[in-house]
């Protein structure tokens, strides 16, 4: 019988192995090289335009928020937004795995208005990525020579990650937590609690589809800076692989690497895709002309920016528990 423990075993095992075998082809040594070219004052630069995409992020959940008559602070919401990250990036769960935390990190009387705001602002930060994802894989399958092979997967994720988006915003207008109970009890699936707090998942549902139904302008207003903080997050990229050295880097091209890396996400039972986001930048990196081992060693400096944020992250949900 296949456990969730054996899923997580098995997903830790490929990922270890992943990690292990491109760290053996790419060696150490050049690794090392590569980080040593970060100084101190170019490392502190990354972890300022870090904090700042944190901050936007957290200042369009903010305005989704607000369409639902609530008053939160930003710095609430931000220490919300940052313990949320460090539990996706320390557990299996790199889309979702967090939003739980956020939902409980919140000063709020209504939990169900919260979390229906959690749930609308995840989606619209997904739909804009998967918007540059889809961008991205046109511009590489037209403009990047690659085998035909190639061309057709990146062309069949386009198709799904497109189908995934318009089926995830048509769930919400009718439904969207009744719809993964409903669809949980047809494989036989049920919990208790779950049934018990029907009245309260209802109304979350009704607060969700309430939002695309009436809130339109704010809609098109948090999708739209969205996409401006996958942009600022571009930024990011170049500005990594600047100070890394990177010989024939363009902004063009860390666009590509930003938009398409988020395939190195599809795998989620596997903790901060460890090994599967280290193999999906060597390809990129290797397809660009920007170097196989490049691709690995940024992928190493930004994991190092992500535990930083994780700890962050980890120490405000400790004081946040004192406090109360």
């Amino acid at each position: 019988m296949v456990t969730r423990k054996k899923v997580l075993k098995w997903a830790w095992l490929i990922g270890v192995a992943l990690f292990v075998f491109l760290l053996y082809k790419i060696g150490p040594s050049q690794i090392w090289e590569d980080i040593k070219k970060l100084t101190w004052l170019s490392f502190l630069i990354l972890i300022l335009l870090r904090m700042i995409y944190w901050a936007s992020r957290s200042l369009i959940w903010k305005i989704v928020y607000r369409s639902y008559d609530q008053q939160v602070t930003f710095l609430n919401l931000f220490s919300a937004r940052l313990a949320g990250y460090a539990v996706s990036f320390l557990t299996p769960g790199a889309f979702f795995g967090g939003e739980a935390i956020r939902a409980m990190m919140v000063d709020t009387s209504n939990r169900k208005k919260c979390l229906a705001s959690i749930v609308v602002d995840r989606t619209l930060e997904i739909s804009a990525v998967i918007f540059f994802a889809v961008i991205a894989a046109v511009i590489t399958v037209t403009r990047i020579p690659m085998p035909f092979r190639a061309k057709a997967i990146l062309a069949v994720l386009i198709a799904f990650l497109s189908v995934f988006i318009l089926f995830m915003l048509a769930k919400q207008r009718q439904g969207f937590f009744l719809w993964i109970i409903d669809a949980l009890g047809k494989i036989r699936i049920r919990f208790k609690f779950l049934q018990k707090n029907m009245p309260k998942i209802q109304e979350t549902d009704e607060y969700i589809s309430d939002f695309y139904s009436s809130h339109r302008g704010t809609f098109f207003a948090a999708l739209f800076l969205y996409a401006l903080a996958h942009l600022f997050w571009v930024v990011e990229i170049y500005f990594t692989l600047v100070f890394m050295g990177v010989e024939g880097v363009t902004p063009l091209k860390a666009f590509l690497v930003v938009s398409l890396s988020v395939f190195g996400f599809m795998i989620p039972a596997i903790p901060a895709s460890l090994g599967t986001l280290e193999m999906t930048n060597v390809a990129l990196f290797a397809l660009l002309g920007l170097g196989a081992g490049t691709g690995f060693s940024m992928t190493i400096i930004r994991r190092i920016l992500s535990l930083v944020g994780s700890a962050v992250g980890l120490l405000l949900m400790v004081l946040k528990r004192v406090k109360r």
